[in-house]
Formats: structure tokens, C-alpha cells, sequence
């Protein structure tokens, strides 16, 4: 039996036609690309939209929110649910859910909210045609 070439563990890699190594590949902000916009406004909640990532995986159901000046992305989370099948209540009498996707880096997370961010408020400024 042929033993199989060494292949490097890296946790994010390079992309196949970069030379750069990966902390300069993850240093550009990445370009995503809004679509679906449906308005719905409750409390800091402004709508729901599709977000594209540059690998061309797609997030549905991402959320809209603004408080004052400040803006944020949520993605998408499943309601907890008690061992009878109710939705858990947390301490400020609002239901509980779990993160379906997550960015677990804070430097990371940061840099895909301003993408993110730059990506619905051009789909909302110039319409569908943005894309």
C-alpha cells in the first residue's frame, strides 16, 4: 500500500489561486452580496434578507437590527425548546434560542458585520438591481 503525501493542517486556508498566507487572505474585507429584503419592523428588528458570501454559500433568513446608530446582523437560530415541546423562557420573559451558524472569532465577527452591513444597506439604498 502507497503511503499517502503529508498535507499541512491549516485552520483557514489559503484560497486555491492565492499566494498570500492565510492572515493576509482574512485581513480584506470580504464582499457579500444582500438580496431578498423584506421589511419587518418590531422593536430593534428593521427586516429579513439573504446574504451570498464571496464562497458562494448562502445565508437565509439574516436579520436586520438598529438601535440609535448602531446596527448589527443576526443569522439565523432555532427557538429552544422545553422537554414538553414549549418554547424556554429566559429571565427578561423573552424566548430563548440557539445560534444555527455563528462567528465564533470576534476579529472575524466584526469584519463580516461591516460586510454584511455595507451589503444590505447597498441592496436598500439602490434597490434589487444592486446585485
Amino acid at each position: 500500500m502507497t503511503a499517502m503525501p503529508a498535507v499541512p493542517s491549516t485552520r483557514f486556508p489559503a484560497s486555491p489561486t492565492s499566494r498570500e498566507p492565510p492572515s493576509q487572505i482574512t485581513s480584506r474585507p470580504p464582499v457579500f452580496v444582500a438580496r431578498d429584503w423584506r421589511r419587518v419592523e418590531r422593536n430593534t428588528l428593521k427586516g429579513f434578507f439573504s446574504l451570498e458570501l464571496p464562497s458562494g454559500l448562502v445565508l437565509h433568513e439574516c436579520t436586520l437590527h438598529q438601535k440609535n446608530d448602531r446596527r448589527w446582523i443576526g443569522l439565523a437560530a432555532k427557538p429552544q425548546l422545553n422537554p414538553d415541546g414549549t418554547p424556554r423562557i429566559g429571565d427578561k420573559g423573552k424566548p430563548l434560542y440557539s445560534p444555527i451558524v455563528e462567528v465564533p472569532d470576534p476579529a472575524r465577527r466584526e469584519s463580516f458585520q461591516r460586510a454584511a452591513i455595507t451589503a444590505i444597506q447597498k441592496l436598500i439604498r439602490e434597490g434589487p438591481a444592486a446585485r
